[in-house]
């Protein structure tokens, strides 16, 4: 593990150690929103930032269940991302259907 992944990992378990238990919600809901942004400010295409969100999406869950969160609703497309040019669609609902196997 490298240096600022191995500082992260720690600023983790410390952030979780100190959760109040009983203040913990039981159900998070998330919007998956910003990948595409994100890709642009980058200069890369679209579709990697929707990858790069993607691949976060088994952290977010590993992170709710040592958090004590039960249930986690997760929000990946909206009726806006339906009204894009039809490759990056095909190529988001890929991401999706991949994502969720």
């Amino acid at each position: 593990m490298r240096g600022p992944h191995l500082l992260y990992g720690l600023y983790e378990r410390r952030l979780v150690a100190r959760l109040d238990r009983e203040r913990v919600p039981r159900h998070v809901g998330v919007i998956l929103d910003g990948n595409r942004r994100w890709a642009k400010a980058v200069g890369t295409p679209t579709s990697h930032g929707h990858r790069r969100g993607a691949d976060k999406i088994l952290d977010l869950l590993e992170w709710s269940e040592d958090a004590g969160v039960e249930v986690v609703t997760l929000w990946m497309l909206s009726t806006d991302n339906l009204a894009r040019e039809a490759e990056e669609v095909t190529e988001l609902l890929d991401i999706i259907a991949t994502s969720v196997e």
